[in-house]
């Protein structure tokens, strides 16, 4: 299992958007986000910054849990 190297307890799942099927990865705990496989502080995103530059509601209604890595 792949945990979240920011908040060094979540876990990381690989998600895909229902809306644009874009394959995004997330910590379940802290919800950061990434855009591609290399999981690192440098790399985050803002899980609301991503969610309203695509017009989605900040809900895990929005994803299907592809794998949990």
């Amino acid at each position: 299992m792949k945990i979240c190297p920011l908040c060094e307890h979540g876990l990381i799942s690989k998600i895909k958007v229902k809306s644009t099927n874009e394959i995004i990865y997330i910590c379940n705990e802290c919800e950061a986000l990434w855009n591609n496989i290399n999981i690192c502080e440098d790399e985050v995103l803002n899980f609301d910054s991503f969610m309203k530059s695509r017009k989605l509601q900040l809900l895990w209604d929005e994803f299907n849990v592809v794998e949990i890595l």
